[in-house]
């Protein structure tokens, strides 16, 4: 939580010019609401926590560096590579350490087919995280990896994402209902707004989740 935080926290910040040429005023910053010095404050704060909770928690030190790791490769990715043709490593490094974490900090090997999975949803959830604010990032000149290849073929890797996990699911699992994921992935081609992707992304996922861990 402490990194999502440091993360999201970091991001207003780094975003603010941006956001304020997108007129996105539901931003504190933007509307006048929040103050820079006050998100410096709970960044600082944020931070001390993360280390804290982090290296004295219970999850132990290894899990803790691999968690430093991710919210490290986050705060790289809004700090330089958003805009460049790398902006999906961070997001597949950061998603596929996460059951890798838990594993280790329950003194168990990780397992490397859930890494994969957690690897592939990051890409998939970078492209559909894209998609709710393609016109407001094109107003602003943000130029990642969605924004090079286009809405289209953005959803067409969002689907291709959701669709290799569950394929790596159901051989580990042999399983053939968590191929359910499949035809759920057509939704990203329904003709609806594209603020609309976002949350059937995260609805496709949580059901992943959930089959994981039933196969766990």
């Amino acid at each position: 939580l402490t990194g999502q935080f440091l993360v999201g926290l970091g991001n207003d910040l780094i975003d603010l010019a941006s956001d304020k040429k997108s007129n996105r005023f539901e931003k504190p910053l933007v509307s006048g609401a929040g103050k820079k010095q006050t998100l410096h404050f709970f960044l600082v704060g944020d931070l001390a926590l993360l280390i804290v909770f982090t290296f004295f928690g219970p999850i132990g030190i290894m899990a803790g560096l691999l968690h430093c790791s991710a919210v490290l490769a986050a705060l790289i990715y809004n700090y330089r590579l958003k805009n460049s043709i790398l902006s999906f490593l961070p997001y597949a490094y950061a998603f596929g350490l996460l059951p890798a974490t838990v594993y280790i900090s329950s003194h168990h090997d990780i397992q490397s087919w859930m890494v994969v999975i957690g690897a592939s949803f990051g890409i998939g959830s970078h492209f559909a995280n894209v998609l709710k604010d393609w016109e407001s990032d094109a107003r602003s000149g943000e130029g990642g990896d969605p924004q090079k290849v286009g809405a289209f073929y953005s959803k067409m890797i969002t689907a291709a994402s959701f669709s290799f996990g569950s394929l790596v699911l159901t051989i580990h699992s042999r399983n053939l209902f968590t191929l359910i994921i499949w035809p759920l992935t057509l939704g990203f081609f329904a003709p609806m707004p594209k603020k609309h992707l976002f949350p059937l992304a995260m609805g496709i996922a949580i059901l992943e989740i959930l089959l994981m861990l039933l196969s766990a």
